[in-house]
């Protein structure tokens, strides 16, 4: 989840470095407060991230890593007790980013249930459980004086899959069911452009920009194309979507899929054979995403060799709640 906080898409939390860029410690330059709640330890695992925000809620770390753990109701409770607070505080704003870990394997029905592992009822059963959560959120920010100030984003690291594909859980593959993510931007408002953004961020890694865009008042422009890989062996994968097409590079095995993606939603039908043009331009863009990429790395690495081994760690944010 550093992808969120650094606007990096290929941040590696692991990569102990100073980035040149921190939502959090941007948004504190323009006099916003900011915390996280977190509900698993990987989402302040980079230690950049962890100590650029004010605060950091863990509490619900232990409960939430129970295999039958259920946790949405605490985090929507949480947040609302931390934004209850901001005006006692005197907080010119406030930066809050929530993690909801509900909709994730193992599954669980609701509390007390059993976890499961391959149950897409009980998936299902979370993503409403969690739907939930986030309309008592906006129902009660909706309520507030300063309604019109909020701006809340939901969004999601990855999909899960269940056999559509041949495979299960997540991190294996590329196709829709894993890769496409909501990105919900809501406000009590009338529309979101009221805060002065242009468009919509088509990825993760456009949600830093695009938030500090809102807040400062400058434009922002989503990129043309999307990519989205995982590394994980024996398939390493890289994918690109633009203009509604889909190319997977499959890196470890040597072959491309590409699909339609109006036409063909599921990816059901794999067109690299008949459109051998569409699939050489897709493969100029991941060349150049991984030309980037290596270039971003080396830089990482270098960087890395300069920091000392130890981070100073306090606090870490995703609603963005007025000023």
């Amino acid at each position: 989840m550093t992808i969120l906080q650094t606007g990096d898409r290929d941040a590696d939390p692991a990569i102990a470095i100073d980035r040149p860029f921190y939502l959090a410690t941007e948004l504190r330059a323009l006099g916003y407060s900011s915390g996280v709640i977190v509900t698993h330890p990987n989402i302040v695992a980079d230690l950049g991230v962890r100590r650029s925000f004010d605060e950091v809620d863990d509490s619900l770390v232990e409960e939430a890593s129970l295999p039958a753990g259920v946790t949405s109701h605490e985090v929507t409770s949480h947040l609302l007790g931390r934004i209850s607070t901001s005006r006692s505080r005197h907080e010119g704003g406030l930066f809050l980013w929530a993690h909801y870990l509900d909709p994730h394997a193992p599954y669980v029905q609701g509390p007390g249930a059993r976890a499961e592992f391959s149950d897409v009822d009980a998936y299902a059963a979370e993503v409403l459980r969690t739907d939930r959560e986030i309309a008592r959120l906006t129902d009660a920010l909706r309520s507030r004086p300063d309604a019109d100030r909020i701006l809340v984003v939901v969004t999601a690291d990855h999909g899960e899959e269940f056999g559509e594909h041949g495979n299960a859980n997540h991190g294996l593959g590329l196709h829709e069911e894993t890769a496409r993510v909501p990105i919900i931007v809501w406000t009590a408002g009338a529309d979101h452009r009221d805060f002065g953004a242009s468009s919509l961020p088509h990825s993760l890694g456009e949600i830093a920009p695009f938030l500090m865009s809102v807040v400062s008042g400058s434009r922002f422009v989503a990129d043309d194309a999307t990519f989205v890989r995982t590394s994980r062996t024996p398939d390493a994968q890289v994918a690109v979507i633009s203009d509604a097409w889909k190319l997977i590079y499959h890196r470890t095995l040597n072959y491309t899929e590409l699909y339609d993606l109006r036409a063909d939603p599921e990816e059901r039908k794999d067109l690299s054979v008949v459109e051998p043009e569409r699939v050489r331009r897709l493969g100029r863009l991941v060349g150049g995403y991984f030309r980037e990429l290596r270039v971003r790395r080396a830089a990482d690495l270098l960087a890395q060799s300069r920091v000392s081994a130890s981070f100073a760690g306090s606090a870490g944010g995703q609603a963005v709640i007025g000023n």
